[in-house]
């Protein structure tokens, strides 16, 4: 018995660590950099490279789902290769198709901002139609470059996809800032991020077409797509869209409603959180596949949901109680005392929505992989519209203030989407209860903790 722990653990852990290696590292990475853009960019400046990430990320929802797709179908196709080269050259075709309508609808943006504001350049220095631009161009390479991931990912080969992951993101993260550092403009350094984005994607596709055997080719026949691909992608990209409702626009509503300093401050300390989340639960990437083949198993799917979301939960919590006093000192010695007096107030309460968001990433994995992608999105639009609403009438009631509390209301909202997910989904008796036992060390880090950190930390 001891050894099959032991062989499920060693298993365990090389699943985890392959997928989440890129995404932990790069953002090691990009925490070590922002105290150097900050320096040569300037605060204003910084929080236009931070909107630009905004956008690229609500971009990538222009893929309609296909990421996530192509790893479920991927799983369970490998074994063919007709169905495989169907599902790469379906979904490639489509990502071009939706790569061309971003770059018409990101210069249409661009005049309506014109319309609207006149020929004002943003942050003093950038061209709305140079910025819109290269996020159009970001975003198509960022879609191909998803694309090659996640067929690495389908088809298992996990400490390639971890290699392939951490080159290109701690590349990324180091050209953009050797660009900022260099030339201390804010358009060369985006220009840098777009370049090496397309470049890194152009060498990944082309080592996945040489290791797997397929080739990235255009097809007019979609029918595959249609008749398999599509109904699940479209119930994944609603999904994709009302998380990003409830984790980016939060920094859109700031840059809106304030300014660029204040977005900057607020990423900052969401950069924070965000390492926290990542170093815990990135590797959740290997759930998906690894439950598409046992979908058969209703217990071991069940059993795996209950305990996954309980570590996430208790992993995270247990990280953010013992980083909380340290949280003070080290702000100061990374970014200065004036900036870590600001980010600290708003760290605080992010950290324990980080962890809520946490406990939410095993049942999208589940749900996606056992077939409920479409109550997944319903239960995500319910869940994010009620905190999109919140966050616009706190962002623009109060302010930052407002944003930080409204981000609070996750919490609980959270914790009443897994009891439901737990009924509806995996049939679980006493879902409140069900919940309460996966999700207890983030409601009592949030209820207790943090109370007590702020009072002791803030005053």
């Amino acid at each position: 018995m001891f050894t099959t722990y032991f062989q499920r653990g060693r298993r365990l852990l090389f699943l985890f660590s392959n997928n989440a290696a890129g995404t932990v590292l790069s953002q090691v990475a990009a925490l070590i950099a922002i105290p150097i853009q900050l320096k040569f960019l300037g605060v204003e400046q910084f929080g236009l490279l931070m909107l630009f990430y905004s956008f690229v990320a609500a971009g990538s929802l222009a893929d309609l789902g296909i990421g996530p797709t192509v790893v479920r179908f991927i799983a369970r196709t490998e074994r063919h290769r007709t169905a495989l080269q169907h599902v790469i050259s379906s979904s490639f075709t489509v990502i071009l198709m939706l790569a061309a309508v971003v770059v018409l609808a990101s210069f249409f943006a661009a005049w309506l901002y014109e319309v609207y504001k006149g020929q004002i350049l943003i942050a003093g220095s950038l061209h709305p139609y140079e910025l819109t631009a290269l996020i159009a161009y970001t975003v198509s390479a960022s879609m191909l470059m998803g694309l090659g991931f996640n067929i690495l990912r389908g088809l298992g080969l996990y400490w390639i996809f971890g290699l392939a992951e951490t080159t290109v993101r701690l590349s990324t993260v180091t050209i953009v800032t050797f660009a900022a550092v260099i030339s201390k403009d804010p358009g060369v350094t985006l220009l840098a991020y777009s370049v090496s984005t397309s470049l890194f994607t152009g060498i990944l596709l082309l080592y996945v077409s040489k290791k797997v055997g397929v080739k990235f080719r255009l097809t007019a026949n979609l029918r595959y797509f249609k008749r398999k691909m599509f109904h699940f992608a479209r119930w994944v990209w609603a999904q994709a869209f009302f998380g990003f409702l409830g984790s980016q626009a939060d920094r859109l509503i700031i840059a809106a409603t304030m300014n660029l300093s204040t977005l900057a401050v607020y990423s900052i300390a969401m950069s924070v959180a965000n390492a926290v989340m990542a170093g815990l639960t990135a590797g959740s990437g290997f759930l998906l596949p690894e439950a598409a083949k046992r979908i058969k198993d209703k217990f071991w799917v069940a059993k795996a949901y209950c305990r996954y979301t309980l570590l996430f939960s208790a992993a995270t919590a247990f990280s953010i109680a013992i980083a909380t006093p340290l949280l003070h000192p080290v702000l100061t010695l990374w970014l200065n005392e004036n900036i870590a007096l600001q980010v600290l107030p708003i760290l605080l309460p992010i950290m324990w929505t980080i962890s809520s968001a946490a406990t939410s990433i095993p049942g999208t994995q589940f749900m996606n992989a056992v077939g409920f992608t479409k109550f997944g999105a319903i239960l995500g639009l319910a869940n994010n519209s009620i905190l999109l609403a919140a966050l616009l009438f706190a962002g623009t009631i109060a302010g930052l203030q407002g944003v930080i509390g409204a981000k609070l209301l996750s919490i609980p909202i959270g914790f009443f989407a897994r009891a439901v997910t737990a009924h509806h989904v995996f049939g679980l008796r006493n879902p409140l209860w069900q919940a309460f036992k996966m999700v207890w060390p983030t409601v009592l880090g949030a209820t207790v903790i943090l109370p007590l950190s702020w009072k002791f930390l803030i005053g």
